[in-house]
């Protein structure tokens, strides 16, 4: 079967991902692997406050992920995810094959967009 690239962003629970970050971790691992999904690389992002409460989180801990799977793996990830206590929001895009843009252009860019020479904040 096709597989595709994926980048997700998961907002755990803080409280969870505090006690037990290995544990925490760990449940969103087999749920990507669950739908056939291979991480590439997964990194704990950040811990925020949250601009407002989600059940009963004031706080979340952000964990980014890049991974390949199947075209349907998404949809059964976000499903599963929302039933989860641990997972409190996820988001999950389909990554384009694209050059990479260099640095020079993106700063560039930035400026221009500004309408004068200040830089971006």
């Amino acid at each position: 079967m096709k597989t595709r690239e994926y980048e997700a962003m998961f907002l755990l629970d803080n409280a969870a991902a505090v006690a037990d970050w290995d544990g925490t971790s760990g449940i969103v691992d087999q749920l990507l692997t669950k739908y056939g999904a291979e991480i590439v690389h997964k990194e704990k992002w950040d811990e925020r406050k949250l601009a407002y409460e989600l059940g009963s989180a004031r706080r979340g801990t952000y964990w980014l992920c890049y991974f390949e799977g199947p075209p349907d793996a998404p949809g059964k990830i976000r499903r599963t995810a929302g039933l989860s206590e641990t997972v409190l929001r996820c988001l999950i895009l389909a990554m384009d094959v694209a050059e990479e843009v260099p640095q020079d252009v993106t700063s560039k860019r930035s400026t221009v967009a500004l309408g004068d020479d200040r830089e971006p904040r």
